[in-house]
């Protein structure tokens, strides 16, 4: 077996908190470097607390989410006053660039099996923009809700 797999199978017997708090140990450095810099965003939350999808700087975050946001305009012509449903919200990445596009009659709601990316969401874009919802869902998933439901 490689080297690789077994750091793969390893990585995912550890339950999804353990997962969580390695992460955030992992990137805290970074982390700890783009705050004293200033290079932070409001609505991004820090690398260490990305918990699907890379774990970009504040300026990539975004740019991945205005990427989602092109994606949507062009196959499926999105429109500013459309509702979308976004089923694994996660912290927000598509969330943000819609933010930018959708107006008021428009609206966003988002839901995630992880609790803490629901409340990171709600406590921003959620709080800022009132057409925008997150929900929390607990349904089991075995890489990041694996707890007793």
């Amino acid at each position: 077996m490689k080297k690789t797999q077994l750091l793969r199978d390893f990585w995912y017997r550890l339950s999804s908190n353990q997962r969580f708090q390695i992460r955030r140990l992992y990137y805290l450095p970074v982390d700890l470097k783009d705050k004293l810099l200033g290079k932070t965003h409001k609505y991004v939350p820090s690398r260490g607390q990305i918990y699907t999808g890379s774990p970009a700087s504040a300026s990539e975050y975004i740019k991945q989410g205005m990427l989602h946001l092109e994606h949507l305009k062009t196959y499926v012509d999105l429109q500013p006053d459309d509702s979308v449903l976004d089923i694994g919200s996660g912290v927000g990445r598509s969330a943000i660039a819609l933010s930018t596009y959708l107006n008021n009659n428009g609206s966003y709601n988002g839901f995630d099996v992880v609790k803490q990316g629901v409340d990171w969401c709600n406590n921003g874009l959620g709080k800022d923009f009132l057409n925008f919802n997150f929900k929390y869902v607990p349904i089991y998933n075995d890489l990041y809700n694996t707890s007793d439901l």
